[in-house]
């Protein structure tokens, strides 16, 4: 419980001072019940809730989240869901649930994750949300070796599609595709990998513009990384990466290189000097003035 907090406003011409509330007693709440499963599994339920009672706004969010596995420690699903609900002269409702499902033992690995925001989903007065009104699904299946063969000492792969849109209206806003691949060799722990991320089709941003009805419209591009270091474990050691990046419209393009060596003094002391060069060609943005909408934007 907070006690309410006045400034003292002064007016430099007359001199006179005033009192002002700045925020009347408020009440903070959180309840926590969690119940331990067998495998490790688990289910809780967790509710939230401010009060500013001199205001007539309260503000509460009631949610479960649970975890089960199965006896192996193989495959787990887990999810949350709750509901927010704000009540001044008239109350907003909102609901968020996350649902993921994995395998999560042996070489091939996958997840199946699906989120969604409602348009007035907000926890925000006792918790965090950057923004809400989306839906998404992400998939994601991994190769892993993690035993040694040939003159490898581990080998990890991942693919992953994510698709995003809108929970109301129902639009679509993204779809990429993410590549990575990355090995450790036993002889001498050299490190090398590739990541490459795709945006096959126009993807759209509908909270970037800051104006409702609006979107900002990302092109199909495509962006490639190579990385390759020596043995982290040596004293001296150096890592080395470079990749490229193209949008398919208005010929914008770029690239970049860098470099890092380090030095490790002992288990708790490491000095690492980073030297990069990034270099990008008909970028373009836009920058606007209204004095309508009162605001000025500036977009690369």
């Amino acid at each position: 419980m907070t006690g309410s907090s006045d400034a003292i406003i002064l007016d430099t011409i007359t001199g006179e001072k005033r009192n002002y509330q700045t925020q009347g007693f408020t009440n903070y709440n959180m309840l926590v019940i969690d119940q331990s499963l067998k495998n490790n599994s688990y289910i809780s339920f967790v509710n939230t809730n401010v009060l500013h009672a001199e205001e007539n706004y309260t503000a509460n969010v009631t949610g479960s989240e649970f975890k089960i596995k199965n006896k192996e420690n193989s495959y787990q699903l887990f999810g949350r869901g709750s509901v927010s609900q704000i009540y001044t002269d008239s109350t907003d409702l909102g609901h968020n649930y996350f649902i993921h499902f994995s395998k999560t033992k042996g070489n091939f690995l996958f997840e199946v994750m699906h989120n969604t925001d409602s348009e007035d989903y907000d926890p925000n007065d006792l918790g965090f949300l950057r923004q809400n009104n989306e839906s998404s699904w992400d998939v994601e299946f991994n190769y892993n070796i993690n035993e040694p063969f040939w003159k490898v000492l581990s080998w990890r792969n991942r693919i992953e599609f994510e698709y995003r849109n809108l929970y109301k209206p129902r639009t679509f806003s993204e779809f990429n595709i993410t590549l990575m691949s990355a090995t450790t060799f036993a002889k001498n722990y050299l490190h090398t990998g590739f990541f490459m991320h795709f945006n096959p089709v126009v993807n759209y941003d509908y909270f970037e513009p800051r104006v409702d009805g609006w979107k900002f419209n990302e092109a199909r591009s495509g962006v490639y990384n190579w990385w390759i270091s020596t043995d982290y474990r040596k004293t001296l050691a150096v890592s080395f990466n470079t990749g490229a990046w193209k949008a398919f419209d208005y010929d914008r393009y770029g690239y970049w290189f860098g470099i890092r060596p380090r030095i490790r003094f002992s288990d708790k002391w490491l000095l690492t000097y980073d030297l990069n060069f990034d270099n990008n060609f008909n970028t373009y943005g836009y920058v606007g003035i209204s004095r309508k909408l009162g605001w000025l934007r500036h977009k690369f």
